[in-house]
């Protein structure tokens, strides 16, 4: 962190003097040829590192870039997994809630989903609301929640 400060003060300081001397320098030919010196000066500082790092420094870890970039897909991976699954869940849950309303019931869902070959499906539905077997059977046809896996409860 102190090189990159060092280098940049250089830097900064080449460019206050390069701009000093151009409005110094009188119109003409005088000042374009100042310019074009301290132009270069400027690269010249700016590429200053590139002269006195060591070719070790400049070696780029392919190898750690490349086990950054596994790991960071892996993460992503996951998070759209998650995602995907919580999705699918909720609409699942507003599907049941839209079913029991078309029949008369007045019921909240609360659905969780299982990963199988690769796809999410509903696994299990807490449903709060009065205890429809009409509503119970739907699920287990449409949805394929066993009714074991339907847990039914009178409040929220």
């Amino acid at each position: 962190m102190a090189f990159l400060r060092q280098w940049l003060l250089g830097v900064v300081c080449c460019a206050f003097l390069v701009s000093l001397l151009d409005q110094l320098t009188p119109e003409g030919s005088v000042r374009r040829l100042a310019r074009f010196s301290g132009g270069l000066v400027l690269i010249l500082c700016m590429l200053r590192p590139l002269g006195t790092a060591e070719p070790r420094e400049l070696a780029l870890d392919l190898d750690g870039l490349s086990a950054d970039r596994a790991a960071l897909e892996e993460q992503y991976r996951e998070v759209s997994e998650q995602s995907l699954a919580a999705v699918i869940a909720a609409r699942t849950g507003a599907y049941i809630e839209d079913k029991a309303h078309a029949l008369g019931a007045e019921v909240t869902a609360e659905v969780t989903v299982r990963e199988e070959e690769g796809a999410f499906v509903p696994d299990r539905a807490v449903l709060f609301g009065e205890e429809n077997a009409e509503l119970a059977a739907l699920l287990t046809q449409e949805l394929g929640i066993a009714p074991e896996k339907q847990e039914w409860r009178a409040e929220r």
